[in-house]
């Protein structure tokens, strides 16, 4: 009876046999306890080589089996963090990385234009996205622009490494018409941080005895709209 770590050996030894038969740029093992291993790959459906470093030999030939046998097509959900890992290293300031979360989080998390392979994302299905997404958030234009470079630079990524041929992204057209008036936010974008809302209040209360009637109709509207009331 073979045993499992047999098996996983003759497996390894079969992977590195055949990366060894087509793979003809030098490996080079770590020079120091804190280097990797590393090489440069061509595989043929690619345009330009890649590097390869992984921290040890089986991994680094693990992964270039994968590269010129098993082509992975990720989805944007799972581009993503190298989309901020790449916006970190382009040194932008950690509230922007930050705001990147928080679109994620509001405009993309779970929908179905992050979780289709990015290989099967059109340039329709993208314009869909963005015109349902104006209805339902009530998007300005500078909201829209600011949350869309998720995807178009996610697949710009993907379009980099040779995982999609052309960057669907390029052929979309945003019919912005529907954007909600720039300088005019909806109530549900108006928001109250805890100590503007007691200034608020306080203020009101202040001016109540002169404009009771006027004030008490217009901090209802203001309660609902900070999320304290509901009509």
């Amino acid at each position: 009876m073979i045993e499992d770590i047999d098996v996983l050996e003759i497996v390894n030894e079969m992977k590195k046999k055949h990366i060894d038969e087509i793979h003809k740029n030098k490996i080079t093992p770590p020079k120091t306890a804190k280097s990797r291993w590393s090489t440069w790959a061509k595989p043929e459906d690619c345009s330009k080589r890649i590097k390869v470093v992984a921290s040890t030999e089986q991994k680094l030939y693990d992964k270039l089996f994968d590269l010129y046998f098993v082509k992975v097509i990720p989805t944007i959900e799972e581009v993503f963090p190298e989309f901020l890992e790449n916006k970190t290293r382009k040194n932008r300031s950690p509230r922007t990385i930050k705001r990147y979360q928080q679109y994620w989080n509001k405009y993309y998390d779970s929908r179905e234009i992050v979780t289709t392979k990015v290989s099967k994302i059109t340039p329709s299905m993208i314009e869909d996205f963005y015109h349902d997404a104006i209805g339902e958030f009530n998007l300005t234009k500078k909201e829209l622009g600011n949350m869309k470079v998720i995807i178009k630079e996610s697949l710009e990524i993907c379009a980099r490494k040779d995982l999609i041929s052309v960057n669907p992204f390029d052929k979309v057209k945003i019919d912005t018409n529907g954007c909600y008036p720039e300088g005019n936010p909806s109530p549900a974008k108006q928001i109250y941080l805890p100590d503007e809302k007691e200034k608020l209040f306080a203020e009101l209360n202040k001016r109540d005895k002169r404009y009771s009637r006027f004030l008490s109709s217009v901090r209802n509207i203001l309660a609902i709209h900070a999320g304290i009331a509901s009509w």
